[in-house]
């Protein structure tokens, strides 16, 4: 237990201040086998439906970074921010909106297109 902890203490003095650039060639276990991290996105992409041009212009460098920024707190989150509700400027609809302003009162529709007005 020592061991790996000294291991990882030293592997992370080795590459501090190190800029990450190449990570979609970076390999990652799974058990015994292993993916390229550029195949792993790939895969999530075609899981979620993610179109292809998408995924084709995804800078998984730049995610990456992003992504240990959100870890160490520097960023709150990656998500989007959700674009807000614009209501219309003449406000709610209503019946008195949709009727013509000539007609005085209530009619329904079989009477205003029926031949037999009267």
């Amino acid at each position: 237990m020592a061991i790996e902890l000294a291991a990882d203490l030293l592997r992370k003095l080795h590459y501090l201040g190190r800029k990450m650039d190449n990570m979609a060639n970076a390999v990652v276990w799974f058990g015994g086998k292993k993916m390229t991290m550029k195949r792993l996105v790939k895969n999530l992409g075609d899981q979620f439906n993610i179109p292809e041009e998408e995924m084709a212009n995804f800078n998984l460098d730049q995610f990456v970074e992003s992504a240990m920024k959100v870890e160490a707190g520097e960023i709150k989150t990656l998500r989007k921010p959700v674009p807000p509700v614009v209501l219309r400027d003449d406000g709610v609809l209503s019946y008195s909106k949709l009727r013509k302003s000539s007609e005085s009162d209530i009619r329904y529709a079989d009477e205003r297109f029926s031949k037999n007005r009267g």
